[in-house]
This record gives C-alpha cells, structure tokens and sequence, in this order.
C-alpha cells in the first residue's frame, strides 16, 4: 500500500502520509472481496478530464506542457510555493506548480536551496494522470500516436527486449 497510496507531503521535512480516500476504498474492496482490489483507483477519485484540461490551459499552455514533460520524463520540478494567487500580476511557473500542489496532484519531495522540489507522489496518482499528461502533450505537441500501441511496445520491449516497435513508433511521431 506505501507504494500505492503513500507520498503526500504538505510540508518539507515532515513524515509522508497516506491519501485517506485511496487507502479506505482499497481496504473496503479487500473486505468485500477477500484480496486486494482488481482497479487501485476508485472511480470516485478520478477527476473530471474536462476541469483538468481547462486548468493545463491557463495562461500559458506551452510553458505548462513543459512543466508536464519535466514531471512524467525526470518525476520531478523545481518551483517556489505560492501561498496566495493574486488576480493582480501574471499567472506564472511557480503559480501554475502551486496549483497542481494545492489540488493534490503534485507532492513536496525535498526542498532544495530556496525551491521545493515537487515530484508526483505515488503510484495511483501516476497512473491515474499519466494518460491525461500523454494526451495533452500530444496535442500541444501535435503528435499522432495511439497511447494503446506505446503501451503494447513497452510491454514488448520488457519482456522481450525487442526495441524495433518502440523505435518505430518514436520514429513516425518524430516524423508528424
């Protein structure tokens, strides 16, 4: 369950904690079922696609899409909390960082000189965002590849060390 549900940190140099929805939804489907839970992610949990993708549209779409690729390719990105957002000054960086925080889908990883470092905090959150991320990346990006066919390369290049579909892949998307 640590890897599943743990990695919440509101404030530097404490203890990470637990998301108290993800934990009870999987312990009530162990309950119920006697073994751990076929889906990780209760589909309560799940947020609206269509208010997520109106948020990575505030302001500044490329640079947000940059803080997106920095967080699925490195796991991690550098910013400056911010405690209260001004309707005054531009929406920047670290504002557009903060408000991913402040909604739970980023989490303090470490502090670092005068930042935070700021990584997605578990397993479930990952896989619950990843396919959103790629999504918006892509049409930012205007890439054409199918998410399903990444998936079946990876899973073709684990177990079978065969890297020629993923290289294909990589190749036509670089191509459009």
């Amino acid at each position: 369950m640590r890897e599943l549900y743990n990695g919440y940190l509101f404030i530097e140099h404490c203890q990470k904690i637990y998301n108290p929805d993800m934990v009870l939804y999987y312990l009530s489907e162990y309950q119920k079922n006697d073994m751990p839970p076929k889906e990780l992610i209760d589909t309560n949990i799940a947020s609206d696609y269509g208010k997520i993708k109106k948020l990575f549209a505030l302001q500044k779409p490329f640079r947000n899409s940059q803080v997106l690729e920095e967080l699925m390719t490195s796991g991690e990105t550098p910013a400056t909390l911010t405690p209260q957002f001004s309707f005054e000054r531009d929406f920047n960086r670290n504002d557009f960082v903060s408000l991913l925080f402040y909604l739970g889908l980023i989490s303090i990883k470490c502090d670092h000189l005068d930042a935070l470092i700021f990584s997605i905090p578990n397993y479930v959150i990952k896989t619950l965002y990843r396919s959103y991320f790629i999504d918006f990346i892509k049409s930012e990006q205007h890439l054409e590849f199918e998410t399903a066919d990444v998936q079946t390369a990876i899973r073709n290049l684990a177990q079978n060390n065969t890297l020629d579909p993923f290289i294909l892949l990589v190749e036509n998307a670089l191509k459009t």
